[in-house]
Parts: structure tokens; C-alpha cells; sequence
């Protein structure tokens, strides 16, 4: 994915390995961690253009996507995601009433 953008991995099936680190023989020390069925990782800025996974089981199914970072607070909230707890607040009221 290009450097300027966020990154989620999302386990369908299996199991893999997120590699990170300099992979160069001396650079550094590579570490990896382990996601499996329904994990996620999410990928942050770091100036890389690539993503490393090792795949650890037989017939593993990721959803991969990436975007530009929005630099927007984030409120969650069940299947609602706003930006603040208002937001999130009201999209329920609204949600509940009939209105979407």
C-alpha cells in the first residue's frame, strides 16, 4: 500500500503472520505478530510501501483495504461509527425512530 496510507488486515480464514522490521541481515530485528480466524491489524504510518505477511495455514482468506488517514476523532458505538459521542447519540435516536 502507498506510504501516505493506513492499512487494515482482516483475517476471513486461516492464520498469517504480520511481519514488520528491517528484513536486511543486520539492520535490526524483525518481529511478527500472529493474527487468526476474525483478528485484526491495523497498519500505521510508518514511511514503508510494503506490507509483509507470512501465511501460517492452509486456505487463509485476508480482506486487505487501505485509505488515506482521515485524522478525525472516531466515536463507535454497536454498527455506528461517528466522530463524537453526540453523533453517536443521535445516529441511535435517529436509527431507532425510522429515520434511516
Amino acid at each position: 500500500y502507498p506510504p501516505d496510507q493506513n492499512c487494515i488486515v482482516f483475517v476471513r480464514r486461516g492464520a498469517v503472520q504480520i511481519l514488520s522490521g528491517n528484513v536486511e541481515e543486520g539492520k535490526g530485528k524483525q518481529k511478527s505478530n500472529k493474527l487468526g480466524l476474525a483478528d485484526v491489524a491495523i497498519m500505521h504510518l510508518d514511511g514503508s510501501d510494503m506490507l509483509r505477511i507470512h501465511v501460517d495455514a492452509n486456505d487463509t482468506s485476508l480482506l486487505i483495504m487501505g485509505g488515506v488517514p482521515l485524522n478525525e476523532p472516531i466515536a463507535a458505538g454497536g454498527p455506528m461509527v461517528m466522530n463524537t459521542q453526540e453523533e453517536l447519540r443521535q445516529a441511535m435516536v435517529d436509527y431507532r425512530s425510522g429515520k434511516f
